[in-house]
């Protein structure tokens, strides 16, 4: 595989063993909505030798292409998705939108990986796939119930593991920590695997990768 995992350096890559370790356990379609060095690229090169589905969603067009020109295919399929018309840098509304086409909120995917922006788009894009997917990943997982969005804070990070609920939109999940030293050293930050149909979600050793 033609991929070098940056997990314990960079840390908007935490993600990379679980989205790993995840794909290898699957073999339908995956579906990733915000692209990046640490997700696309790993996604791209595992789903290209099985010829999986894979659609790569962005809003910021330059980021897109990049990704796009080197993984396009016939099973890979790259999205833009222009923002809309408001000055709102927190306006998800563009990802609601899109959400609700045919191609992308009607197919039951295997794989769902959710780390675009805004924020609140996350939360949208969760709404939709929570009893459809198998698995859903979702990265900087802290950040909504630290914000009252979904999950609830037992006890919020500060340098040490967080403690955090996720039933009110899984009935099985796990938190996956970095390694130490972090590589965002406030949070880590933490990634959340999820599945409202797969009971047994794996261990995960970071140290392996």
């Amino acid at each position: 595989m033609n991929f070098k995992f940056s997990h314990r350096e960079n840390g908007f890559a935490t993600h990379q063993p679980v989205l790993y370790v995840i794909l290898k356990l699957t073999s339908g379609p995956v579906i990733e909505f915000g692209c990046g060095e640490g997700s696309t690229e790993l996604i791209h090169e595992l789903c290209k030798k099985e010829k999986r589905k894979v659609i790569s969603l962005d809003d910021n067009f330059e980021w897109l292409q990049k990704h796009k020109e080197k993984y396009e295919s016939e099973q890979s399929k790259f999205i833009y998705v222009p923002k809309s018309n408001t000055s709102d840098p927190e306006d998800a509304s563009h990802w609601q939108k899109i959400l609700k086409t045919e191609e992308i909120g009607k197919t039951d995917w295997d794989v769902v990986f959710i780390d675009q922006s805004p924020w609140m788009a996350r939360y949208y894009t969760l709404l939709t796939f929570k009893d459809t997917a198998q698995y859903i990943i979702i990265h900087d997982c802290d950040y909504f119930p630290d914000n009252n969005i979904f999950g609830k804070t037992i006890k919020r990070v500060n340098r040490k593991k967080g403690k955090y609920l996720f039933d009110d939109v899984f009935k099985y999940y796990k938190i996956y920590y970095p390694l130490k030293p972090w590589p965002y050293n406030i949070t880590g930050p933490p990634t959340l695997l999820g599945s409202n149909i797969v009971s047994k979600l794996p261990k995960i050793k970071y140290k392996k990768f």
